[in-house]
């Protein structure tokens, strides 16, 4: 037993000179801050006699404040304290429970006077109401907060608080006196804010007010009584400790905004927007001039109307905000004008050096659509990027939110949103750094879809359509365990594409001449338009070879699918492909007969979605198998490449069912 205290004591005695050692303490850890350390107080004076008044909490006492001023945040005493609003140093009111509050918060209070009509003897201050902010907002968010308090004694009224001007979308309806509206998300930045009175069943705006809002701000509008006794709107930045955080709300008194017009219709007709003529006849496929037009001049919604002679094209319901720039695209719907304004472009995040997309699907021909890069080199990255999406399933008459990428000359490609997706058309274009772009995709008069990219400031030009390009797909079939260097220039520079065994990439080139590398290699091929491209990295490493096929692009149907074959092994010079083990059935139907090394097969049309095999032989010797995939699942209305490649020092040449034996077969579905 001695032993063991002995023993014990020791262990102590090493744990005293380890601590001993152990660097300086957080002092915060030790000694935590209490909670009403973190909690902030504001206290503003909105009396009914407009005198000064202050705020004591327990034993502390604010500074008078005069009428609609605020105190600067302060810490409470305790995490409780009562409460007491003194006039002259006298105590005046008093809420007959203590205050409780919660770590981290900011809390402000508002001394109110009594409602006309609640009672025989209005008090000065009869009320203390308080806000507090949110213990929910996200740590990663690009929304601010606002919300609307009603602090006018008069109970036979209310205001409303809306988004832009006094017709857009109402965040806090019909808010009463000592009431407050929930906190709504807005995204942060500039924004208007519209007042509205509600009063005797009138509807009056109060005016239109600016708030520049950072994220995770929170915000409120405060409807005061002025010394004349009429409703004023002040504004409160919740989360600041100055005294200067409430006052006047800052109205906003030019009352106008620009618009342009891009005209892809091919009627004839008139644009108004209210009583306001915007454009005449406007000439199709051309960008007007922003010109500027009244904004927020009620409280009713702004309408849009295309109108020709007496008939009514259009119309269309917005709430404009002002000191903005919009652009209203008009395209041909049947008889009708379809009408899309897109809002003024509004950044959030890294946006410097970017380029700044959005989208809009003006071919009513296409029910969605889904606009992605394809395979690019960009300044900010080591290697390649593949396949970023811009916008997806964009419906017609649509336009997508606003996406920030890297600048440069980029592929882009547009597929109809449907399933399977279908390849519509794709271009390259140099997006230039701190540029906003609408990629827009329209109806030509062939009724062929057109491709555009109009930049936000241009202005008083021809629209103009982008050439195609053509779409590629690059498989590297190198046999090997490691990876090879892919270049296509401009796009792709071989340093910057790394790409592994059986992987493929795809992007969009220009028409004309093009030089495509792999590991040093070079072969320049003629790119055709209204063609498809496959290039297939064949051979071993250091015995590269590239190979090449420019095709129509294939049709596909409901009712099959359609297959075709490429032996890119530079072991094996001709194959035969079957679904079917050909020793145990000769007579069965062969997808690929005979076809020679670098050959691409015919199409073949299969009317059967079950699960299939494929054997590859040789030719001269169906008891020669080369290698065997099972349960291949292909879907009608597609199209598909198989590439056989590899070779067999890669593999187990002992592998009985031959599915692992060095070769492999790589299959890209075709657009």
């Amino acid at each position: 037993m001695q032993k063991i205290k002995l023993y014990s004591s020791a262990l102590i005695l090493t744990m005293i000179f380890a601590l001993s050692g152990c660097p300086e303490e957080n002092d915060s850890l030790v000694n935590p801050p209490s909670q009403a350390e973190t909690v902030n107080i504001r206290f503003i004076n909105l009396a009914g006699d407009n005198q000064s008044r202050s705020l004591r909490m327990t034993e502390y006492e604010t500074p008078e404040v005069a009428y609609g001023q605020s105190t600067e945040t302060f810490h409470p005493p305790d995490d409780s304290a009562k409460t007491t609003v003194l006039k002259g140093g006298r105590d005046e009111y008093s809420p007959e429970k203590q205050l409780k509050f919660f770590r981290t918060l900011t809390y402000t209070f508002f001394a109110l006077p009594t409602a006309p009509g609640d009672s025989l003897h209005p008090l000065p201050v009869d009320t203390l109401i308080g806000i507090n902010s949110s213990l929910t907002i996200p740590l990663v968010t690009n929304d601010a907060y606002v919300r609307l308090v009603n602090t006018f004694s008069d109970t036979n009224s209310t205001f409303s608080l809306v988004l832009g001007c006094a017709g857009g979308a109402t965040l806090a309806p019909n808010v009463e006196y000592r009431g407050y509206s929930s906190a709504e998300a807005v995204l942060s930045g500039e924004n208007t804010f519209s007042v509205v009175y509600n009063n005797k069943g009138t509807n009056e705006s109060l005016g239109l007010f600016r708030i520049d809002m950072v994220p995770r701000g929170e915000y409120s509008f405060v409807i005061v009584k002025d010394q004349s006794g009429n409703p004023a709107v002040y504004a409160l930045d919740e989360k600041s400790p100055s005294a200067n955080a409430f006052g006047p709300a800052l109205e906003v008194q030019a009352k106008t905004t620009n618009i342009r017009t891009i005209n892809f219709s091919s009627k004839t007709f008139d644009v108004n927007l209210d009583a306001d003529l915007i454009v005449s006849s406007p000439t199709k496929d051309y960008i007007s001039k922003y010109n500027e037009y009244t904004a927020c001049s009620g409280t009713t919604i702004s309408s849009i109307t295309a109108v020709s002679g007496s008939d009514t094209l259009s119309n269309l319901f917005t709430s404009l905000e002002v000191l903005r720039d919009y652009s209203l695209y008009l395209f041909d719907e049947g008889d009708k004008v379809r009408q899309i304004l897109a809002p003024p472009f509004k950044v959030f995040g890294e946006a410097d050096g970017k380029s700044i997309i959005r989208v809009i699907n003006g071919n009513p021909d296409y029910e969605g659509i889904t606009v992605a890069f394809g395979a690019r080199k960009v300044e900010s990255a080591e290697e390649l990027k593949y396949g970023e999406t811009i916008a997806r399933n964009i419906k017609f008459g649509k336009v997508s939110g606003i996406g920030i990428f890297e600048s440069g000359l980029s592929p882009i490609t547009v597929f109809a949103a449907t399933q399977p997706a279908k390849y519509i058309t794709g271009v390259n274009y140099d997006l230039k750094k701190d540029k906003s772009y609408t990629i827009l995709l329209y109806k030509k008069d062939d009724g062929s879809p057109g491709f555009t990219i109009i930049e936000d400031r241009d202005e008083d030009k021809q629209v103009t359509e982008i050439e195609a390009g053509v779409f590629v797909q690059v498989v590297n079939g190198v046999a090997g365990p490691g990876s090879v260097r892919i270049g296509i220039e401009p796009l792709i520079s071989e340093s910057a594409n790394e790409l592994y065994y059986g992987l493929n990439l795809a992007t969009v080139i220009p028409i004309g001449s093009t030089d495509i590398t792999v590991n040093g290699k070079k072969k320049t091929i003629d790119i055709e338009k209204g063609k498809r491209l496959l290039v297939v990295t064949s051979g071993t490493t250091g015995d590269e070879k590239i190979l090449t096929y420019q095709t129509d692009p294939i049709d596909k149907y409901d009712n099959m699918y359609k297959i075709r074959f490429l032996d890119a092994s530079t072991e094996i010079g001709r194959i035969t492909v079957s679904r079917f083990n050909l020793v145990d059935c000769p007579a069965c139907p062969i997808l690929a007969n005979n076809i020679a090394y670098d050959e691409l097969s015919f199409l073949q049309e299969v009317r059967s979605e079950a699960k299939i095999s494929l054997f590859v032989y040789n030719p001269e010797d169906f008891a020669g198998l080369y290698h065997r995939v099972d349960d291949l699942k292909l879907n009608f209305n597609k199209a598909y490449t198989v590439i056989f490649t590899g070779n067999s020092s890669l593999g187990n040449n002992t592998d009985s069912d031959n599915t692992n034996n060095g070769y492999s077969v790589v299959i890209i579905q075709e657009f």
